[in-house]
């Protein structure tokens, strides 16, 4: 089934461009971003974040983030997701994401 371009799950958002990309962008209890628990909560409210959990994904569905993150900050990442990402480094992988061929 064909990913839908903008779709959240209560926790965050993900967005998934034309050519397949998706940069998921969470910011819930549970990830790694100011507002972490440790432990997934019931929000009945809505989330906001100043940072967020980010994880790029191919049109298969399989994790592209440290490819990512070579080629929007020329760095390497240790693990498919990152965490406490700002705003500025996050437009940069969407950036990144939407000009993929």
């Amino acid at each position: 089934m064909k990913r839908k371009t903008f779709y959240t799950d209560g926790r965050g958002f993900q967005i998934t461009f034309n050519n397949g990309i998706c940069l998921s962008t969470q910011f819930s209890g549970f990830h790694y971003c100011s507002n972490r628990a440790g432990i997934e909560l019931i929000q009945t409210e809505s989330y906001s974040s100043n940072d967020a959990e980010v994880a790029v994904l191919d049109k298969s569905g399989d994790f592209i983030t440290k490819r990512a993150y070579r080629g929007a900050f020329d760095a390497n990442l240790h693990d498919d997701v990152d965490g406490y990402v700002n705003i500025e480094d996050w437009y940069k992988l969407l950036t990144w994401c939407k000009e993929q061929k």
